[in-house]
């Protein structure tokens, strides 16, 4: 669980910088939901594990994140596999199934979710579309970019209820029209690939 508490590290490192990030979270969270031989955990349960992990660093680190983005970490983090030092996530195909078959999201409706509205399910399933934008803004350089963005400014703005839309309209190239539009192409197109998270976020890759 060290592995994978370490991997949400590097990302929420990269998110908020040296400065912001909260160190002491990691270090308490990582030794609460330490296990003996993660590997050994049935899949199941370890995905519930990374699960619920992810929800609470995010709500540790941004007090006020709306589902959509706490929601969709969370379903992220759920298909994280822990080889050995190194930590990976996978695309879940499952979804990417169900998403490419579906009449495409609307942003605006995901966005407007509160946490009692999300429970009521979707069609299809806010989980998914919320995993799915999660996962297609961290496969490219100006997706990471324009989450580090709206994520900054979240965190300066607390008092703001949409300051997380309006920052991400401003830091994706062609704002959140285009980003819709790339989203919903992303969803018929991509490959299930597994992304390396093991240093995600080294310069390198920035």
């Amino acid at each position: 669980m060290e592995i994978a508490a370490k991997g949400m590290h590097d990302l929420w490192l990269f998110l908020l910088g040296d400065e912001r990030i909260n160190r002491v979270v990691f270090e308490s969270l990582s030794a609460e939901y330490a296990v003996a031989d993660v590997e050994r955990v049935q899949p199941a349960d370890q995905a519930l594990r990374f699960r619920e992990l992810s929800q609470r660093i995010t709500t540790a680190q941004l007090e006020h994140a709306p589902p959509w983005f706490r929601e969709g970490l969370a379903e992220y983090y759920a298909l994280l596999e822990v080889r050995g030092p190194v930590s990976l996530v996978k695309a879940n195909g499952q979804y990417m199934e169900v998403l490419s078959k579906a009449r495409p999201p609307s942003l605006d409706d995901l966005f407007s979710l509160d946490d009692s509205a999300w429970h009521e399910g979707g069609d299809p399933p806010y989980s998914m579309q919320a995993w799915s934008l999660i996962y297609f803004l961290l496969q490219s350089r100006h997706g990471r970019y324009a989450l580090q963005d709206m994520v900054r400014w979240a965190e300066d703005n607390p008092e703001n209820g949409n300051a997380m839309i309006v920052a991400l309209d401003r830091a994706y190239p062609g704002g959140l029209v285009k980003l819709e539009r790339d989203w919903h192409e992303w969803m018929v197109a991509a490959p299930l690939n597994v992304a390396r998270l093991s240093r995600p976020w080294a310069k390198p890759l920035l």
